[in-house]
């Protein structure tokens, strides 16, 4: 019966020593909503509503909503507050002079940006599990999906076609060894010419704007294709392991652009 009822007291102690914040930037905002427990939360920054820059604005209705400035987060007395790296300085140098902590973020830039962010929250408020689930979330949606590559060719693909073309032109057997090594030079340095060019283009066009960025973040998953590469380089695995060196084979065929037919079992 004493074990009993020291179970029951010990419950709401554990829920009362989690941690509670207030939050004065929009994109912590979104993170605690995300990774906290509803009762870890005392408020949120005047905008955690706005339909236009909050993509959880329903979510972020349940709580009370914070003006941005230093007065009423001191009157909530938060264990932490949490901001942006550039939130109002003069703001968040008040709230540290008070004696409150303020954990600050970086702005993401990159999807490893927006992971380390997930983490980061996600110990902050003890709740390391959501944050891995959310970044497990954000790998699927945004990985390589393979029912699009079904249908058109991958960029790497593309790529790969290009590189090969290059080298069918300009590595012939008849040409000198000199010759070659040039052609090779002239390759290398037209590839990386082409993909400074189409990189810049997208980075000025894309600048300066959320969506820019998002589209960005797409595109860079996309050509580093980490994922699929994972993907094709465990099917060669498997093909070598039930089907021998003629699967293994075909399965490489669909990574390389060379003829896998001379490739053997080292």
């Amino acid at each position: 019966m004493l074990a009993a009822f020291a179970l029951l007291a010990a419950g709401p102690l554990k829920a009362a020593e989690q941690p509670r914040f207030a939050s004065i930037n929009l994109c912590t905002d979104q993170l605690l909503v995300t990774l906290a427990d509803p009762a870890q939360i005392l408020g949120l920054s005047p905008f955690a509503r706005d339909p236009f820059r909050s993509w959880d604005k329903d979510k972020a209705a349940q709580f009370r909503l914070l003006s941005g400035e230093a007065e009423d987060v001191l009157a909530l007395q938060p264990d932490a507050v949490v901001a942006g790296r550039f939130t109002k300085r003069a703001t968040r140098e008040l709230l540290k002079d008070k004696g409150l902590k303020v954990v600050e973020f970086e702005p993401a830039r990159s999807l490893d940006d927006v992971r380390k962010q997930l983490r980061q929250m996600g110990a902050l408020v003890k709740h390391s599990d959501r944050a891995e689930a959310e970044i497990a979330k954000l790998d699927a949606a945004i990985g390589d999906p393979d029912s699009l590559w079904r249908r058109a060719p991958h960029p790497v693909v593309w790529i790969g076609n290009g590189i090969g073309w290059l080298e069918r032109r300009l590595n012939r057997d008849t040409w000198s060894r000199q010759r070659r090594k040039l052609a090779g030079v002239v390759t290398i340095v037209l590839l990386v010419a082409i993909a400074l060019l189409i990189g810049a283009l997208l980075t000025d066009l894309l600048h300066g704007h959320w969506v820019g960025f998002i589209v960005e973040a797409l595109i860079a998953s996309v050509l580093i294709a980490q994922r699929s590469l994972y993907q094709h380089v465990a099917r060669v695995h498997r093909a070598f392991a039930e089907g021998g060196l003629p699967a293994a084979r075909e399965a490489v065929a669909m990574i390389v652009g060379r003829d896998p037919e001379r490739l053997d079992e080292a």
